[in-house]
């Protein structure tokens, strides 16, 4: 049994923002034809953004104050 990881991934976080700014995050990767199980996003410890494909609904979004997410 081997070990599977990510290949190429990249992610894209602004260094700084002003309050109120807009900022977009991305995360891109190669799964190598493998099926996606889930993306997260944390502001510290607490996770403000899931999706997970398999579920319905496949997007969920979590209340932090400061983050406002448009899932559009």
């Amino acid at each position: 049994m081997g070990v599977k990881a990510l290949k190429d991934v990249s992610v894209t976080i602004p260094p700084a923002a002003r309050i109120m700014d807009t900022v977009t995050l991305q995360c891109k990767y190669d799964l190598e034809g493998e099926p996606l199980y889930t993306v997260k996003w944390y502001k510290g410890p607490k996770e403000f953004y899931r999706y997970i494909p398999k579920e319905h609904p496949n997007t969920q979004v979590f209340p932090l104050p400061g983050i406002d997410v448009d899932v559009s």
